[in-house]
Parts: C-alpha cells; structure tokens; sequence
C-alpha cells in the first residue's frame, strides 16, 4: 500500500489537470455502511478517505459523510481542481453547498423528480426535460433546492439488455 506521501506527490503531479474524485458507499453484511471518497486515474479508483458505520442503509446523510469529504480534503494538494462524481444517494443541498464553498466542481445523479427552476423562471421536475430518445441536453444555469446554481444535463439513451445465458 503506497505511503500518503507517495499519494500526495501523484495527485500533485496532475496540478494542471482536474482531479476526479468519487463518493460512495458501500453496504456490508447488511449491517455496516463504508463510506469512501475515492481519487479516480487511470480506469481505477484510490481510497483517500473512508469510514464504516453501524447502520442498515447505504442512505446516508450530509453529516455522516462531511468528515470523509474533509479527510480526503486534508489529503489533496489545494492547488489542483476537484470534481466529485456522485450518486443520487448524494442528492442532498448541504453537500452541494459545501461543494461550491470549496471551490469543487461537482456532478450528482439526481432523481427525475427533483425540482430545478429554469433560466425562465419556470419551476418543473427534471422529467419534463428529458430529450427525446438517442440526445442529451444541456440545461442551465438551473436554481436547485431553491438556492443553488447549477448546470443540468439529461440524457435518453436506449439500455440493451443482455439475455442471460446458463452454461
């Protein structure tokens, strides 16, 4: 297992470029809840920071993953770019908050029926912007939770399944 000095001198070495960082959990033996933030290169993923927890639920709230997101913060170099990738688990406006007072770009998966106010000033769930099959746009700057500025993209993509085979 690399060293922390040996981590902090590889995501020093990407300055220039921006920084990947994923939030996740994780559900063990049905009891425990691993909460990570994980540094993203090269088709792999880096623990930075994580925590289990006794609960039932990958659901999680804002004040039980803000002292993960601070661990990992006290890892990376501040002069690289951040951008956390996360969930619609993470869907919560405290962390988009704390997201843009850290200066970090941040992309959540959000639920079609999550409320965004347009640049008209028309409030509507994010289902009635759904593009029609095989596009995606781009929509913003939206106002989400009533206070937070952000860009929206949505997407319908056709999903193949797969038939299952028995061997």
């Amino acid at each position: 297992m690399p060293k922390r000095s040996t981590l902090r001198q590889a995501l020093s070495a990407n300055a220039c470029e921006a920084i990947l960082l994923t939030l996740d959990t994780s559900m063990l033996w049905d009891r425990f809840c691993l909460i990570e933030v994980c540094f993203v290169w090269g088709g792999r993923s880096f623990t930075l920071a994580q925590v289990v927890l006794e609960h039932g639920s990958a659901t999680v709230g804002f004040e039980q993953y803000k002292p993960v997101l601070e661990c990992a913060q006290a890892v990376l170099p501040p002069e690289v770019q951040m951008t956390l990738l996360a969930d619609r688990g993470f869907n919560h406006g405290e962390l988009m908050r704390w997201l843009n007072n850290q200066q970090w770009n941040w992309a959540i998966r959000v639920k079609s029926d999550l409320l965004v106010t347009t640049p008209a000033g028309r409030t509507q769930a994010v289902e009635g912007l759904f593009p029609p099959p095989e596009q995606a746009y781009l929509v913003g700057p939206v106002c989400v939770l009533g206070d937070i500025d952000a860009h929206l993209a949505t997407a319908n993509v056709l999903v193949k399944r797969l038939k299952h085979r028995s061997t």
